[in-house]
């Protein structure tokens, strides 16, 4: 487990947790059309809370619309 705190240039954890997941995806170890690890996984994996896992998939969310 990794703990996200905000960076030095200011990101906050669910942008950091976003970008990471977005890479994820395009280096396709998440591939599309499949599930997402569940909020409780990631909440462990990332070390944040169910509101930071939240936000980061709703900017995922956002960037493909």
């Amino acid at each position: 487990m990794r703990t996200l705190t905000r960076r030095a240039d200011g990101r906050p954890p669910y942008e950091q947790m976003a970008a990471d997941l977005r890479a994820r995806i395009m280096a396709g170890d998440l591939l599309p059309g499949t599930q997402l690890p569940s909020t409780a996984h990631l909440v462990t994996e990332f070390g944040v809370s169910n509101t930071t896992v939240q936000k980061a998939l709703a900017e995922i969310g956002r960037a493909h619309v």
